[in-house]
């Protein structure tokens, strides 16, 4: 894998929109708590109508709802604040009006008590592609996915992924095991083995830095099966 220094930046301050007061529910429970964001392009101007979705830290694309995440559309001015936002870590991406512009902002808390202000830069995106590990002895259905994004990929009958258009940061690549069939395991081994499909594959790492924008696709280190036969 080409290894690369992440350089994008984001910066989280007090914001300086006053917000209305929390209100408590009929349980005690506060809403209220909001994120609000400046967004930019690459040439310091405001990124109106840029999609901005709120994406929980353990969100698994494969397997979860795309379509229940929080999001919200920039103004003229290149800004949003929403509001109403359960207490939890979250990816932030923002998309460009003409979606060819990406931006990634990870690890957002939003807690019950306060808003939180980010401000960030749009740039243009890379892909991913690489190889996930097959076996003879074993048939495995899978695809692959990055946790707390929105992107996935199926894996076809080589091991091959291809993952697109990624705003510029770091993640891990991991693999969403569904079915596998156990057909002849080594030698030493019985074909009655039990194998756990979640953890079956150690993750791979790809990032992409704002210095290295002459590159729009990285090659991913195979992603390897973990030795389930210890």
């Amino acid at each position: 894998m080409k290894k690369l220094l992440l350089s994008a930046s984001f910066l989280i301050l007090a914001c300086t929109t006053p917000n209305d007061p929390d209100i408590a529910d009929e349980t005690g429970t506060k809403t209220g708590n909001a994120m609000c964001l400046n967004l930019y392009t690459a040439l310091r101007k405001e990124a109106q109508n840029a999609c901005i979705y709120l994406i929980p830290y353990n969100f698994n694309p494969v397997t979860d709802d795309t379509s229940s995440l929080i999001s919200n559309i920039t103004d003229s001015s290149g800004y949003v604040k929403i509001t109403d936002i359960p207490v939890d870590t979250y990816n932030i991406e923002c998309i460009s009006e003409n979606k060819n512009t990406k931006a990634f902002i990870p690890n957002v808390f939003i807690d019950s008590a306060s808003e939180e202000h980010v401000i960030d830069t749009l740039f243009s995106t890379f892909n991913v592609y690489g190889y996930v590990e097959q076996q003879d002895w074993l048939i495995v259905e899978s695809d692959a996915f990055i946790k707390g994004t929105r992107y996935m990929s199926s894996i076809d009958n080589t091991g091959l992924y291809n993952i697109n258009e990624l705003p510029r940061g770091d993640y891990l690549i991991d693999v969403e095991v569904y079915n596998l069939t156990l057909i002849d395991a080594p030698d030493t081994q019985s074909n009655t083995t039990v194998i756990n499909k979640d953890s079956l594959y150690i993750p791979e790492s790809v990032n992409y830095s704002y210095e290295d924008s002459e590159i729009d696709t990285i090659i991913v280190d195979t992603i390897k099966i973990r030795n389930i036969f210890n």
